[in-house]
């Protein structure tokens, strides 16, 4: 079963991606300090947390001026480690963003280094 605050977790998550979807908000919620709880969701959270978070990074990741703050918070390795589990939305959404993500280069030496580290 799932405990109170994961869900309160799962729910947030979810209506941050839903945010997300609108392009006018991606710079707002960015600039609000969103990046490192959606990491540290990334890394204690439940399946369903895991299956839309990629997706919310993906859609972050779409504003060049993300990219570099995204790939700093340390959750690059965490999205590597997503592609070895889950459905196939979960490995298409992970890989999408990383590969968003991995258009600055520092991202891709992280991602580089997160696959040998792996």
């Amino acid at each position: 079963m799932i405990t109170d605050d994961a869900q309160l977790q799962e729910y947030g998550v979810t209506a941050i991606l839903n945010l997300l979807l609108c392009d006018e908000n991606k710079e707002v919620i960015a600039s609000s300090g969103v990046i490192k709880p959606l990491v540290r969701a990334l890394k204690l959270g439940t399946s369903t947390t895991r299956e839309n978070l990629p997706c919310a990074l993906l859609r972050l990741s779409q504003v060049n001026e993300n990219k570099s703050a995204i790939g700093r918070s340390g959750v690059i390795p965490l999205l590597v480690n997503l592609l070895e589990s889950g459905g196939i939305r979960r490995k298409k959404d992970t890989s999408t963003a990383l590969y968003s993500l991995c258009s600055v280069k520092e991202n891709k030496i992280r991602a580089v280094q997160a696959d040998v580290d792996a």
